[in-house]
């Protein structure tokens, strides 16, 4: 920087030496050529002796030949400064191009930092609201575990579980925006059936699906084959080809909204109760927005769906243990 800056100090004096030069030879052509053309002029006019008008003649070219030789080395000068000047304007624009891709190199590392920032509060917030559900299904299991007769209904047990995560789906999922078509789902399995039937249900108000979901055979569709692999499901977006395996389905069991409504889902078995058994059933997320679910933010519906398990496991005790009670001393004295 400081060599730059002495090497336009530098330019500076010889442009300024230069037009000094300049100066004094057009000074020296108005002082001494002009009054030498004059008094030429009047020697011719006034027949001056022939020695007078060599020695102004003389006199005549040797000024002008001393102007010419300041102007034209001034005029060098000039050029020199001018080409200086030319060299220095683009050294200037190559650190400032420089200067400008270092600024947006940094720019860009800021803006990266930024992001990676909101990613971990994003992360950190998700795992706070994880740690309050947790601690929700685990004072649920501890109370109706406790709670002999009479039973809550599945419904109630069911809505209970779930009323925390839905009511937390923008910071869970990032579902916003007031038109997203969410879909919250739970499927029990129906043992003499062999299907898996919707038992609750929370959605948006313009969701295109009736009150009750469609019911699913084992293997069949995303709540299906959750189901029978015994493993969650995860699909950002329905369309991609290694999706379409997860999507099939009979003709009777296809909507006209299916392929607008339902662009992601997540599916994730309840239960089972003891590794030998099926699961109970299916817990299940879908959006009409692409990417919506992914195997990071759909843990909370995984640790949902075991505290349902749970939850519905003591559920069905307590309603046979209900069941079974011995007649109150009163209705044996009636």
């Amino acid at each position: 920087m400081d060599q730059h800056i002495e090497r336009i100090t530098a330019v500076a004096r010889r442009a300024a030496h230069a037009d000094d030069r300049l100066r004094r030879g057009m000074t020296l052509l108005l002082v001494i050529l002009f009054p030498t053309l004059i008094a030429l002029i009047t020697a011719f006019t006034d027949d001056w002796p022939a020695a007078a008008v060599a020695a102004a003649v003389m006199l005549s070219v040797a000024s002008a030949l001393v102007a010419g030789f300041i102007v034209h080395t001034a005029s060098q000068g000039t050029a020199r400064v001018y080409f200086d000047a030319l060299d220095l304007k683009q050294i200037a624009d190559s650190r400032s191009l420089a200067h400008t891709e270092e600024m947006i190199r940094a720019t860009t590392a800021i803006r990266r930092k930024d992001d990676d920032l909101h990613h971990a509060n994003t992360f950190l917030e998700i795992l706070s609201f994880q740690s309050k559900a947790d601690l929700l299904w685990m004072n649920m299991v501890l109370h109706h575990g406790c709670q002999v007769h009479p039973a809550p209904t599945l419904l109630e047990i069911t809505d209970e579980a779930m009323k925390f995560v839905v009511a937390q789906r923008a910071v869970l999922f990032g579902m916003k925006s007031s038109i997203e078509l969410f879909d919250f789902a739970v499927y029990l399995h129906d043992p003499d059936s062999g299907q898996l039937h919707n038992v609750w249900r929370f959605k948006h108000d313009q969701h295109p699906g009736g009150k009750v979901g469609r019911s699913w055979a084992i293997g069949q569709g995303h709540v299906g084959k959750a189901f029978a692999d015994r493993c969650s499901k995860v699909t950002g977006d329905t369309s991609r080809p290694e999706a379409s395996a997860l999507l099939a389905t009979t003709p009777e069991l296809t909507r006209s909204y299916d392929i607008a409504t339902y662009r992601a889902f997540a599916s994730f078995p309840i239960g089972p109760a003891t590794a030998g058994d099926a699961p109970i059933g299916v817990l299940t997320a879908s959006s009409n927005v692409v990417d919506r679910f992914d195997y990071g933010n759909t843990e909370v519906l995984r640790h949902a769906a075991l505290a349902l398990a749970s939850l519905i496991i003591l559920t069905q005790y307590q309603t046979r243990r209900g069941n079974r009670l011995p007649p109150s001393p009163e209705a044996d004295n009636e």
